[in-house]
């Protein structure tokens, strides 16, 4: 992540453990469950790569409803890892992410 990426996933997490604070039952539980997502997201994406062994941990930890957010920095694409509730597969979603400034990649 760069020095941008980083700051702004910080204010995201800092802005969830807040809304933690506040809420109780069912609204307590969707705001820590963002808050964990943000935080494997960052420990995921740390440095610009990703980590095999940080990878095989989350993917084996992976809760049901819970989701992983990867960072392909090679393909510059998203990939989002959702384990679904009928059963232990994992549903997979890619996004291909697009330059904010065009002119940066020219």
């Amino acid at each position: 992540m760069d020095r941008i990426e980083l700051a702004l996933i910080n204010r995201l997490l800092d802005a969830t453990r807040t809304l933690c604070s506040v809420s109780d039952g069912a609204l307590y539980r969707h705001w820590d469950s963002t808050r964990r997502t943000l935080q494997v997201c960052k420990e995921l994406n740390a440095g610009g790569k990703l980590s095999k062994s940080t990878l095989i941990t989350e993917f084996r930890t992976l809760g049901v409803g819970e989701l992983l957010i990867l960072h392909v920095t090679e393909q510059n694409a998203g990939l989002l890892v959702r384990r679904t509730k009928e059963s232990a597969t994992r549903r997979l979603q890619s996004i291909k992410l697009r330059a904010l400034y065009t002119d940066q990649y020219n």
